[in-house]
């Protein structure tokens, strides 16, 4: 697609009887869900015998590992399709397999100015105000303490508008706190969520109180909702992908991979280049194989 294509290849046993078929495709959907999850996709090419391909889908369509291809389709706004494969296209496919990256934004020196960051978490929400590099106030209030009506979680808001209202606050108490006033320069905004361009299209704890509609109409152009407010930039990201691009601005490193856990588990990649990747990162999905053997 246009944000990059992988190909994968696994050497297995060709299945001789219907147990060994049931053994070899369990194994692989596992293997294939396992980079959906890390990699992301709108659309999986498989190349298989006939027999083996069948009982694949199946597998990736099942109650168990279907709900990640409707998540997909959620988060890449697009319906997420798996379609059969001739050898040749695969090896098309291969000769110029790619990953895409997320394209820069305007460059800020996070060293320099007066900015705030923002950490939406299934537990708490943390807040920041740096001035040239130095903490200039912090806060890290659990939702008990935001929403304070005995409400302790952040699936229990049923209203986005109320979501919004806790990050303005924050900000806003933020900005004070630090005496910026009118001088705060940029806003970064880190969420438990997955986000495309700069839009939060994913589905987790942290909204799990709204419906689709909602979050679509109020979460999802939350960057746009707060430049607006603002009037100053303001990025969005996965937390696993902030946790990344962070350790690289810190440490001045490139090739950075990153585990962000919170109330969940997520990941994220800094390249060669010193961007952000599209790379999924929902590693609190990834099947782990406990076997020694494995």
């Amino acid at each position: 697609g246009a944000q990059g294509h992988q190909v994968f290849r696994w050497k297995v046993p060709r299945p001789e009887d219907p147990e060994e078929l049931e053994s070899v495709a369990r194994y692989l959907a596992i293997a294939i869900y396992n980079r959906l999850a890390t990699f992301g996709a709108e659309r999986l090419w498989l190349h298989a015998p006939s027999s083996l391909y069948g009982r694949l889908v199946d597998y990736l369509r099942d109650d168990r590992y279907g709900k990640l291809g409707d998540f997909l389709t959620i988060v890449n706004e697009a319906t997420f399709r798996i379609a059969e494969a001739s050898a040749r296209t695969i090896q098309e496919l291969e000769a110029t397999a790619s990953q895409g990256t997320v394209a820069p934004s305007p460059a800020l020196d996070p060293r320099r100015g007066r900015v705030i960051g923002v950490d939406i978490g299934g537990s708490d929400v943390k807040v920041v105000a740096m001035e040239d590099g130095k903490v200039a106030y912090s806060a890290e209030p659990t939702w008990r303490e935001l929403l304070g009506d005995g409400r302790t979680r952040p699936d229990e808001i049923g209203d986005p508008a109320e979501h919004l209202q806790v990050i303005r606050r924050l900000i806003h108490e933020a900005r004070e706190a630090a005496g910026f006033g009118d001088q705060l320069e940029a806003i970064g905004v880190s969420i438990n969520l997955v986000v495309r361009n700069g839009r939060v299209v994913g589905r987790g704890p942290v909204v799990q109180g709204l419906n689709d509609e909602q979050i679509r109409t109020v979460i999802t152009p939350l960057r746009e909702t707060l430049a607006a407010e603002f009037g100053v930039p303001v990025g969005i990201a996965n937390d696993g992908d902030m946790s990344a691009l962070w350790s690289a601005v810190d440490q001045q490193l490139t090739n950075v991979w990153a585990l962000s856990m919170g109330t969940g588990l997520a990941s994220g990649y800094v390249d060669a280049q010193g961007f952000t990747t599209e790379l999924l990162g929902e590693m609190g999905n990834v099947v782990v194989d406990v076997n020694p053997d494995a």
